[in-house]
């Protein structure tokens, strides 16, 4: 099944806003799709599980679905600009900037927010 703009976006948003953190190495110096504890980041909450592995860490989403044709294949129908804007705002924006950059995003993309 692959994913539409509006379904992933759903995901991101729902998952970051629960999590309420950023998915980050232990010494803080790196944002990653999965961290020890488990938590994920934007991408890494619209990436399957069965799916992902290590070597896809400190690599951008485009590159996910380059490297890893069934990335490619899931995502085959989202924005590259989407998915870049919602790793921007998990790796670069404060957790409490979070829900008004997500706002602007769906406004950006002509989406709706989902309810949190």
């Amino acid at each position: 099944m692959t994913l539409t703009n509006q379904s992933a976006f759903d995901t991101m948003v729902n998952h970051l806003l629960k999590q309420g953190e950023k998915s980050r190495a232990y010494d803080r110096s790196t944002c990653l799709y999965r961290n020890p504890d488990g938590l994920k980041c934007a991408i890494g909450a619209i990436l399957p599980d069965d799916l992902y592995v290590s070597s896809m860490e400190n690599k951008l989403a485009q590159s996910l679905m380059h490297d890893y044709p069934t990335i490619g294949q899931l995502w085959e129908n989202l924005s590259i600009n989407l998915l870049a804007k919602m790793q921007y705002i998990h790796d670069n924006r404060a957790v409490s900037e979070w829900y008004d950059e997500f706002k602007a995003i769906a406004d950006d993309f002509n989406l709706s927010m989902p309810e949190y």
